[in-house]
């Protein structure tokens, strides 16, 4: 959960995903739940990114948010 909307800039200046838990070798493992974080560890996540940005105005309660909805508003504010 902690590399959710993380980048690193290639070579040629493009941008990729920190950690692509659908791309090679992650989409390759059969046990997902293995590595997939859960909807609690989304949601400390969430919650541990909004006290540390101090430009989030009105701080994400995330206690009742889907993972869809946590995984967006983690790619949003990396």
């Amino acid at each position: 959960a902690l590399c959710i909307g993380l980048e690193e800039t290639e070579d040629d200046g493009s941008k990729i995903g920190l950690m692509d838990l659908n791309a090679n070798p992650f989409n390759l493992m059969k046990k997902k739940k293995d590595i997939k974080p859960s909807l609690d560890v989304l949601r400390e996540e969430v919650t541990r990114r909004g006290e540390l940005d101090n430009n989030i105005v009105n701080k994400p309660k995330p206690k009742g948010w889907s993972a869809k909805k946590c995984h967006e508003w983690l790619m949003a504010n990396p």
